[in-house]
């Protein structure tokens, strides 16, 4: 029992870890790759397209300004740039008066990690 016990508590730590390691992929992608990779959120978030657009202090640093115009023609919206950034690693958080959509990395692996954890185990583990 003890060694059941072992063995799960093991697999665990590994699934936790690749997902840790998923995140960590995500948040070193490619400007441009992740700059398309927002625009997608953004029109996958569903809003009316008129949302503040809430990144993380870095992002919004380094590529606030480029995702608003970007999104913007692509997606023939009037997004504005959130005045502060958000607490998250990478993603957005599209922020409107009636609601706040979090799209950030962390949050869309984690309700993915509920759909796939059990794929995975069985690719880790051969189950």
């Amino acid at each position: 029992m003890e060694t059941r016990k072992l063995t799960l508590s093991a697999k665990q730590k590994v699934l936790a870890e690749t997902y840790d390691r998923a995140l960590e992929i995500l948040c070193s992608m490619p400007r441009e790759e992740y700059l398309s990779l927002l625009v997608r959120l953004l029109k996958a978030a569903g809003g009316k397209g008129n949302e503040k657009i809430a990144l993380s202090a870095k992002d919004r640093d380094e590529m606030g300004e480029t995702l608003v115009e970007r999104a913007n023609k692509e997606l023939n919206a009037h997004y504005t740039l959130a005045g502060e950034a958000a607490d998250i690693r990478a993603g957005l958080v599209l922020i409107s008066k009636e609601c706040d959509v979090n799209c950030s990395f962390e949050t869309l692996l984690a309700l993915s990690r509920e759909k796939t954890e059990r794929g995975a185990a069985k690719l880790l583990f051969a189950e």
